[in-house]
């Protein structure tokens, strides 16, 4: 989608869709959208005063994505495209597409998972082993993952991310 020492996305080439909300959190509300022919997900700040910790979080998850793209060896992280400015200047988050829903859907059985088997113990090891090797890669790599539960670990029908 970009290189990996441009972090900036054209506004232009991304087309949000505002009526597919595909979760919210404490600072932003993220939606499915298009970027390049692509789906990937955006998150946007709810008020002007989260734009300072999407701003931090952008620069985190830049770090990330160098280190992750040089190594390219570690499964289970998301990938992050980059950032965008909205007609109104607010930053957007351009990440990955996850089109399984999260852990917590498919643990509890909600309605979202498309294309994924029942939840069971031994469909539940090679999740588990992946985020055990994204958080191992992370904090061999100096960064510590400070909201892990179910709602932030996304699956994709190919696997976890």
């Amino acid at each position: 989608m970009r290189s990996a020492k441009n972090f900036e996305l054209s506004f232009e080439k991304l087309s949000i869709d505002k009526q597919t909300k595909l979760g919210d959190g404490a600072i932003g509300v993220v939606y499915l959208a298009q970027y390049n022919n692509a789906q990937v997900a955006v998150k946007m700040a709810l008020e002007s005063s989260s734009e300072n910790k999407l701003l931090l979080e952008h620069e985190i998850l830049s770090k990330i994505n160098k280190i992750w793209t040089a190594s390219n060896s570690v499964t289970g992280l998301m990938k992050y495209y980059g950032y965008s400015k909205d007609e109104n200047n607010s930053m957007l988050l351009v990440m990955e597409y996850s089109d399984a829903g999260t852990l917590s859907n498919w643990v509890f059985g909600e309605n979202q998972i498309k294309n994924l088997p029942a939840y069971n113990w031994e469909l539940a090891y090679p999740v588990v082993k992946d985020i055990a090797m994204g958080l191992y890669w992370l904090h061999a790599n100096g960064f510590i993952h400070c909201d892990l539960r179910g709602e932030n670990v996304f699956l994709h029908n190919e696997g976890e991310k």
